[in-house]
């Protein structure tokens, strides 16, 4: 800052200007006092007893982070700024996806993604809920929304969620397990459309669940054959944990090949995991044309990016004949 003063030029430096706040101004002129005061710069809010300084970050929310340090995201104020092609246009439906590695202990920064994002249909995998978790259940809720989820009966871990804006009707078609994944179906009503929503959760093999893929596809292919002739649009959304980015994964080969008998199609073209993989998918018929835009990777919740994209409204159509 420089001021003009007498044909003299008195320079402050940025931290000089902000040390005014604290420190004695009896050796500041008084016309640079007039005009800290005048753009706001000797106003000055402290942090009373026991409370502490709330940092904002300012995001295109693409890439956007929360931090894994729990001492920083609890005072962590996200401030998004959100791209023109991620804003719901029309009568498009916004639809959000994510893995949530429990969202227990993520609340706060759950909840204010949420509001930021505008999303209107919102799915979570690994919940980590229980029947008893009622106080969570509300504070994960924001007002304007509905929150219907399923948890694992028999241990810990798992579970899904489906939060949908007031004006949405939901009701469960069915939920459980598999020998490979767990999922729950639900039917989402808007007006007078209609929509399938199939969340899927998918573990990773471990000595937990010694699982392959090639039981997990005979399991899918089956699951599918009951849902896929339905009159109503469908939408598969969750964590697969099958590296689709990898062209040579003999996993990835078999899901495409399935996909393509199902008529299906997976539109997830980026990383969905901090390691850099495409783990979580959102698949629909191809003759459903229900995605008005290709899903963008958005924001990172411990370990996972939220997927986020629009929905065209789609007529109830034909059921699908599968391919032979």
């Amino acid at each position: 800052m420089d001021l003009q003063t007498n044909s003299r030029v008195i320079t402050y430096t940025r931290a000089e200007l902000l040390g005014f706040r604290r420190a004695s101004r009896s050796f500041v002129c008084r016309s640079v006092l007039h005009d800290l005061k005048v753009n706001g710069l000797l106003r000055f809010r402290g942090c009373r007893a026991g409370r502490r300084k709330i940092s904002v970050l300012l995001s295109d929310r693409i890439r956007h982070t929360i931090r894994r340090d729990r001492t920083i995201s609890r005072t962590l104020v996200l401030v998004p700024i959100v791209p023109e092609h991620c804003l719901r246009a029309g009568s498009y439906l916004k639809f959000c996806s994510l893995n949530a590695r429990s969202v227990r202990n993520k609340s706060v920064d759950f909840v204010s993604y949420v509001e930021s994002s505008g999303a209107d249909i919102f799915v979570v995998t690994e919940t980590w809920l229980s029947e008893i978790d009622d106080v969570c259940r509300a504070e994960i809720t924001p007002p304007g929304y509905k929150l219907f989820d399923h948890t694992r009966s028999d241990r810990t871990g798992g579970g899904s969620a489906l939060l949908i804006r007031e004006n949405l009707h939901a009701s469960r078609l069915d939920a459980g397990e598999r020998t490979s994944f767990e999922f729950s179906h639900w039917m989402v009503e808007f007006q007078s459309q209609k929509l399938q929503i199939v969340i899927t959760f998918c573990p990773p093999y471990s000595s937990n669940h010694p699982v392959t893929t090639s039981v997990f596809f005979a399991d899918f292919l089956s699951f599918l054959e009951n849902i896929i002739m339905s009159f109503v649009p469908l939408l598969i959304a969750g964590d697969f944990n099958i590296h689709i980015d990898v062209p040579g994964n003999a996993g990835s080969i078999c899901f495409k090949k399935l996909h393509e008998s199902m008529g299906l199609q997976q539109h997830v073209n980026e990383p969905t995991h901090e390691s850099g993989h495409t783990l979580d998918l959102i698949i629909t018929r191809q003759c459903d044309s229900l995605l008005a835009d290709i899903p963008v990777s958005d924001c990172l919740f411990f370990d996972h990016f939220t997927l986020i994209c629009n929905l065209r409204p789609v007529p109830n159509a034909a059921p699908f004949m599968r391919r032979t």
